[in-house]
């Protein structure tokens, strides 16, 4: 496929790491950036279609134990089928795809089909979770080699423990939490000593990784002890024990008291990105499901923005979001001179507004005391004289600003530069993942509205949802969801305190 001069393959198979999204190439997201569809598995970092285009078709095809929601050959009809539909395809698999991820099989496919394909190496788990957890798969003082093994077999044969038994190097097995007792047993009963060093791994990328250290004797007890859960890796060997002088990575968060938690946010992706920023250094795990998206409205407003500047005293924004596509769009204009906004004030919702105005080169000439669209227009009209508004908001503003406007005569030109896009196709991945989260940050009423149209029994979100003001939270409640917590600020910094409450 060619496009704006780059050339492109049909099909990308597509490594995403081992569950970080701070461990993928940049090729590879370069690729889930560019694609028309992305086919995905279930060990991806969900964060990570995000950065997908709004207008990308996004498909499901996760295999989980006992699981599989496509079969192996529906999903390459699928990547065929698409393909020939003349999209760009990206195939998205958890760790490495040429290691037990299927993806010479789907290659192969579509090579016999005549399709164009690539292949796109990913920081493989094998290797990359031992290490999170202080263990080398190699070191001198111990093996010079390693061995991966798949847990699963298509066949009927199982692992050939007979001869993986007598290999001197660490073994790491894969996808093998399920079949743990077989590979103790298998190891044992072959001959592998019962004091030989074992390490049950589970979600190794991540804060809230988990780990069972044993021997072969004892590791079963242990891990049914913890309660571990899949995914999980497990590694034999001498360079298990490591473990206690390498592992030391969590060390400097364990004192944070968000510490291991997991956290997902939900509202725009530019929202979303200052919660996650803020939130850097915390030790939490978090994940990004924006389910609205702001989208500039195309209109003649541009065409006349300086008229609208010349015959208007305040611009007055509701929303951080406003002043983001405002001023994008300014930068694609041309023929505007930004020295005309030199002559008129600025009005904003809160501090966070207020900061990101700041952030264009502009500072905020009005903030109320307390962020809502009631607050900002009493508190406006109170030292107004006879000024004239131009309000740039969202298509589905609240009414709120308008009528407290109208109630003190203030005059004023209201103009919709953007609108709300509800993003249902997160609605899959909010019903499968929600159980999984200890916060889920809801960042507007729209989120909330949108939120609970997802996932449907509204249960779910009880002792769960950190709202970001007194607004959403009366939303949540009519909703027939209570907050878990509600910021006092409504801004970024507002939410980070109320999770670190």
């Amino acid at each position: 496929m060619q496009g704006n001069n780059v050339y492109r393959p049909s099909v990308s198979i597509v490594g995403a790491g081992p569950g970080n999204t701070e461990l993928v190439t940049k090729k590879a997201m370069e690729c889930i950036k560019a694609a028309d569809v992305i086919v995905y598995d279930n060990l991806i970092d969900i964060s990570l279609l995000n950065h997908a285009s709004l207008n990308t078709e996004l498909i499901y095809a996760g295999k989980e134990a006992a699981n599989h929601y496509l079969s192996q050959r529906s999903i390459i009809e699928l990547l065929m089928d698409k393909a020939r539909e003349g999209k760009y395809v990206v195939r998205l698999k958890g760790g490495d795809p040429y290691l037990f991820g299927r993806g010479s099989e789907e290659a192969l496919a579509l090579k016999e089909a005549g399709i164009s394909y690539e292949i796109v190496s990913g920081v493989t788990s094998s290797i990359a979770v031992p290490a999170y957890a202080g263990i080398p798969v190699t070191d001198r003082r111990f093996v010079s080699s390693c061995h991966i093994i798949t847990a699963h077999r298509e066949d009927e044969a199982g692992i050939d423990f007979e001869n993986i038994s007598k290999l001197e190097g660490t073994l790491v097995f894969m996808m093998g939490l399920s079949k743990l007792h077989n590979i103790v047993h298998g190891l044992t009963s072959h001959g592998k000593a019962s004091n030989t060093p074992v390490a049950v791994l589970s979600d190794g990328s991540r804060y809230n990784r988990r780990k069972c250290v044993g021997t072969l004797s004892d590791i079963e007890e242990k891990v049914k002890e913890a309660k571990l859960l899949p995914p999980a890796i497990i590694v034999v060997g001498e360079v298990v024990t490591l473990s206690g002088e390498l592992d030391n990575f969590l060390e400097r968060y364990s004192d944070k008291k968000l510490f291991k938690k997991k956290i997902l946010l939900t509202g725009t992706r530019y929202i979303c990105n200052k919660i996650k920023d803020a939130l850097d250094g915390e030790g939490c795990d978090i994940d990004e499901i924006s389910i609205i998206e702001s989208v500039p409205i195309e209109s003649d407003f541009y065409n006349n923005i300086e008229k609208y500047i010349e015959s208007h005293d305040y611009l007055v924004f509701s929303s951080a979001n406003g002043i983001r596509v405002f001023f994008e769009k300014l930068k694609e204009l041309h023929n505007v001179d930004l020295r005309k906004l030199s002559n008129i004030k600025f009005a904003v919702i809160g501090k966070g507004s207020a900061q990101t105005l700041r952030n264009y080169g502009y500072i905020a000439d009005f903030v109320p005391t307390s962020f809502s669209n009631k607050d900002l227009a009493v508190e406006l009209c109170k030292q107004l004289k006879g000024e004239k508004l131009l309000l740039l908001r969202a298509k589905e503003a609240s009414k709120e600003l308008v009528e407290e406007l109208e109630a003190n005569n203030v005059e004023y030109t209201d103009i919709s530069i953007y609108e709300t896009y509800r993003d249902y196709r997160r609605t899959f991945d909010i019903k499968r993942l929600i159980k999984n989260y200890d916060y889920v940050v809801v960042a507007s009423s729209i989120t909330a509205n949108t939120l609970c149209e997802m996932v449907e029994d509204k249960a779910v979100l009880e002792g769960r949802v950190v709202s970001i003001g007194p607004v959403t939270t009366g939303t949540c409640k009519r909703l027939g969801v209570e907050p878990l917590m509600s910021a006092r600020e409504y801004s970024v910094d507002g939410i980070v305190r109320a999770l670190l409450q």
